[in-house]
């Protein structure tokens, strides 16, 4: 029972990601296959150009684009990713359809999320502004963390 009062006390601003890279919705396939080459994220958040969160690319989406359009690792195939990526916008890429959560929304609330759904992160709002994203990672790392505590007491 504790370890369920524990749950809902921790908020989800305890355990979000803070620091978010965003592309625009007009950003180039190429953009995006930059962002995740050089940084160690999974999912991109999408704004529109009045900065509203209108989507989120995920890396296994962008994974299966590609692998989808060239399944090869050879130059030639190379080449021709970065032809179809330089045509084609975050827009064309993104998923629209997301669920998002409060910041003061205990984390018992995200887990449940993504129990229920395919989905493995939630952009975290205050109102209409993205302050952060949560991800089946981040509860991961909650429950080691303070298990490992635990044990260490």
């Amino acid at each position: 029972m504790d370890d369920q009062i524990a749950m809902e006390d921790v908020s989800i601003a305890q355990i979000m990601s803070r620091d978010l890279i965003t592309v625009d919705v007009d950003a180039l396939g190429t953009k995006v296959k930059e962002i995740f080459d050089t940084h160690h994220i999974h999912h991109i958040p999408v704004l529109s150009k009045g900065k509203e969160l209108v989507g989120i690319i995920s890396k296994l989406d962008y994974h299966l684009l590609l692998d989808n359009f060239t399944r090869f690792s050879v130059p030639r195939a190379e080449q021709a990713n970065e032809k179809f990526l330089g045509a084609i916008v975050a827009s064309e890429i993104m998923h629209d359809r997301i669920s998002v959560i409060s910041s003061t929304d205990p984390i018992s609330e995200a887990a449940a999320v993504f129990v229920q759904n395919i989905f493995h992160c939630l952009p975290v709002m205050e109102g209409k502004d993205l302050v952060g994203i949560v991800t089946t990672h981040d509860l991961l790392k909650y429950y080691y963390d303070r298990d490992k505590q635990k044990l260490l007491n």
